[in-house]
Formats: C-alpha cells, sequence, structure tokens
C-alpha cells in the first residue's frame, strides 16, 4: 500500500498539487486521469523517488522509505525513456 499525506508540490509559482491525500492499495488497479499539466507523471516520479515534495510525505507498506528501499521495490518507466537532467550521468546509469 502507498499511502499520500499531505502532499504539496511546486515549481517556481506554479502549484502543481497542494495538501494532495490518497492511497493506492496493494493487488489493486489505479488509474490516474487528468488534463496535461495535472501533475500525473510528477506524482508518479514523486512515488518512484526521483522527485522531491516540497510538504507531505509518501509511505510505503506504512512506512517512510529510503531513496535505496523505493529504488528496490518501485519501478518508473517514462513514457518517453530520456536522462534525468537533475542526476549525475552515473545517477542516472544507476537508475535505469
Amino acid at each position: 500500500m502507498i499511502e499520500i499525506n499531505n502532499l504539496s508540490k511546486r515549481y517556481r509559482n506554479k502549484q502543481i498539487f497542494n495538501h494532495l491525500t490518497m492511497s493506492f492499495n496493494s493487488n489493486r488497479l489505479t488509474v490516474l486521469l487528468g488534463d496535461n499539466g495535472a501533475g500525473k507523471s510528477t506524482l508518479l516520479r514523486m512515488i518512484a523517488g526521483i522527485e522531491k515534495a516540497n510538504d507531505g510525505t509518501i509511505n510505503y507498506f506504512g512506512e517512510k522509505w529510503n531513496q535505496r528501499q523505493i529504488q528496490n521495490h518501485i519501478g518508473y518507466v517514462p513514457q518517453d525513456i530520456a536522462l534525468f537532467e537533475h542526476m549525475t550521468v552515473a545517477e542516472n546509469i544507476k537508475f535505469f
């Protein structure tokens, strides 16, 4: 189970989401729907540990995981395969 509590994300002056609270249950299919720019990909990158929240928490099976735990248990495949600009070359290679 993934629990999101009061998650907020801003890019410069744009609020992507504010105090988002939701959960994803194990062995269930969850669909994220929204307009372009609504924050779907941002949320998935945050769950995968690629981006950090400005506020709030993400818990995995009732615990706050560190980066290594997230990378060992959560997979992320972007729509367009590209390098992450905020990571070094070594970090990109390790991630993929």
